[in-house]
């Protein structure tokens, strides 16, 4: 899958280089000052505009595994001031690492090159102090947190009363009682670009775990995920916001293949898929259960165990795709509902987790009218992880 990097620019803007300074000001300690004199001999600090950076300097990061300012992340964060920003080298950092105590962001290399191995020692990357928005997280894999030492929530990542922004997340092999790979306790956070692979509960939310807040999702992917509950995605009491997000090849025991949410209200799922997810619960199970007041449009339920959507009182559903056990249960009833497909959607590989649709798909040009849903090249939505607005990832 394709994962969007919309924060990647804070790696070279948080990198210190000096400004281009413009006419009738000259560069003096990596500040502009007005020349007083034509002649350039008098520099007296008199603070004046800049042109901006000009991006041609190398850029030095805060933390690196050789020849950094610090060699520890959590060095780094102990010595920063709220408002801070730590650029992080690509390397792998075995650490776990808190913002406990402070808020400041971290801006990683790459999720591809940039990784907190936790070595199982606790939860890989926690944010425990009100931050908010303000505070971005990016560029990072967090790999081998485990939970069960560090109180039970979030392997790979908690968000505890905090409200960060992040992008380009990974989060693998990481284990805890709820929320194996993230967890998010009365969190607000905004989420774009986050992958959870390998992950395990002892409980709920084999990949992500949430209670409380209303955050955001958005291209999210979470597979090869376990738990004895929902496999994928486990939310309670909490008014989230899911869209272009895909949910395959989780197995649970006894719950939800793909995703949970038993109190609905305020819930908004669009494009989204759950593909080829497992229940051992005698198929009994559906890959995506949500709650009374939930909003469902233009998502794709496929290959799935037991049934593929059920719900009670949702506003709106759309397409379930071919699953074992049967397709529709809402409001008791198995009949589709307005709108709603059960014809192949023709992925292009779903084994392998490609959900591009083949251009004879019955999804093209089938999701909700509404022009506020419509694809980002402007005709109507498509169904699935690749239709809406937020569908060019």
């Amino acid at each position: 899958m394709r994962l969007s990097l919309p924060l990647s620019a804070l790696v070279l803007a948080s990198c210190g280089k000096d400004p281009v300074c413009g006419d009738g000001y000259q560069l003096l300690n990596g500040e502009c000052v007005e020349l007083l004199d034509p002649s350039g001999e008098d520099t007296t600090a008199h603070p004046g505009p800049d042109t901006g950076d000009t991006g041609a300097e190398d850029c030095t990061c805060d933390v690196c595994e050789v020849g950094g300012e610090f060699s520890s992340i959590q060095d780094a964060i102990d010595a920063a001031a709220d408002g801070d920003t730590i650029t992080i080298c690509a390397g792998e950092y075995k650490e776990v690492v808190s913002l406990a105590g402070v808020a400041v962001s971290l801006s990683g290399a790459g999720a591809d090159t940039t990784t907190i191995h936790a070595d199982g020692d606790g939860t890989a990357l926690s944010v425990t102090n009100g931050q908010g928005a303000e505070t971005m997280i990016s560029g990072l894999t967090l790999r081998e947190g485990d939970a069960f030492t560090s109180g039970g929530y979030g392997g790979g990542l908690l968000l505890s009363s905090s409200s960060p922004s992040l992008s380009d997340i990974t989060v693998s092999e990481a284990n805890a009682t709820s929320g194996g790979g993230v967890a998010l306790l009365d969190s607000d956070s905004s989420i774009d670009g986050l992958h959870v692979i390998g992950a395990a509960a002892e409980s709920e939310g084999g990949g992500i775990y949430i209670d409380g807040g209303a955050p955001t999702l958005v291209h999210v992917v979470v597979e090869d995920s376990y738990a004895r509950g929902a496999a994928g995605l486990y939310a309670t009491d909490s008014a989230i916001r899911l869209s272009n997000s895909a949910f395959f090849s989780n197995q649970s025991a006894e719950g939800s293949g793909a995703i949970n949410m038993p109190s609905g209200q305020g819930v908004i799922i669009t494009n989204v898929v759950a593909a080829l997810n497992t229940t051992g619960n005698d198929k009994a199970s559906c890959a995506i259960d949500v709650g009374s007041g939930s909003t469902m449009y233009n998502t794709v339920a496929y290959g799935n165990e037991g049934i593929g959507l059920c719900s009670e009182g949702t506003a709106s559903h759309n397409l379930g795709y071919a699953n074992h056990e049967g397709d529709f249960m809402v409001n008791d009833s198995s009949a589709p509902g307005e709108g709603d497909l059960t014809d192949d959607p023709q992925f292009i590989d779903p084994n392998l987790g490609d959900f591009t649709i083949r251009a004879a798909s019955p999804m093209i040009d089938a999701g909700n009218p509404d022009a506020a849903y419509n694809d980002a090249d402007g005709s109507r939505a498509d169904m699935g992880v690749y239709g809406g607005p937020a569908g060019d990832w």
